[in-house]
């Protein structure tokens, strides 16, 4: 099992979205620029002893959808991620 340290957040991108008419289409990952706003699932939440971090950690839940800013793609176990700094979140739905 692995084990998310720090204040980071691993998001799986979404990668369909329906549009108004109820049609399904693809996201483009490769399109997005590093200052657009990005919607993802998030799958770990890592753990910290900084108070501060701690709250907005606490405010997030595994498979809770979020909006974030920033991110660096990595891979784990053949699957594509966004590892984010918990400070880089700005909507939990």
């Amino acid at each position: 099992m692995k084990k998310l340290l720090g204040d980071r957040v691993l998001i799986e991108l979404k990668t369909e979205e329906t549009t108004e008419g109820g049609f399904i289409t693809q996201v483009d990952l490769s399109s997005i620029r590093p200052d657009d706003f990005t919607k993802g699932v998030v799958f770990a939440v890592g753990e910290t002893e900084n108070e501060d971090v701690c709250e907005r950690l606490d405010a997030l839940n595994e498979e809770d959808e979020v909006l974030f800013q920033y991110g660096k793609p990595i891979n784990v176990d053949g699957k594509n991620y966004m590892l984010v700094g918990s400070g880089d979140i700005v909507l939990i739905s």
